[in-house]
């Protein structure tokens, strides 16, 4: 990561780990700075658009699959038998539990170690 050092003239962006290191983005700086926001832009879309798409499908089926079996429509014509036919009538959701879990690991390895976890747990760092 770089970062511009405020009590220097210019807009010279320096490594984070080591303030003497210039960024290799010397000519045209104000652009690559701008990138790099647009990036942390993205980044929060991206993680609201996940949150909402990861979370908000798993309730659409429990909710739905909690509603059919309420009312006993839960059969093997029914539009959702992929989603419960592994399971007991009565744990007919877990499979959004499987989801949710499923996500979880993904989301676990995904996230850049240099977002999450500061520079001295960093391997090499």
């Amino acid at each position: 990561d770089c970062v511009q050092d405020p009590t220097l003239e210019g807009d010279d962006y320096y490594l984070k780990i080591d303030t003497k290191t210039l960024c290799q983005f010397r000519e045209n700086s104000k652009m690559d700075a701008a990138w790099f926001a647009t990036m942390d832009y993205i980044d929060w879309h991206a993680a609201i658009v996940g949150v909402v798409i990861g979370l908000g499908f798993p309730a659409y089926i429990f909710t739905t699959l909690r509603r059919h079996r309420r009312k006993g429509k839960l059969t093997a014509e029914s539009p959702y038998t992929a989603l419960f036919e592994w399971y007991i009538p009565a744990h007919c959701a877990f499979e959004v539990v499987q989801m949710i879990r499923k996500g979880a690991l993904i989301l676990a390895t995904a996230i850049p170690y240099n977002r999450v976890l500061p520079e001295d747990f960093m391997i090499g760092g």
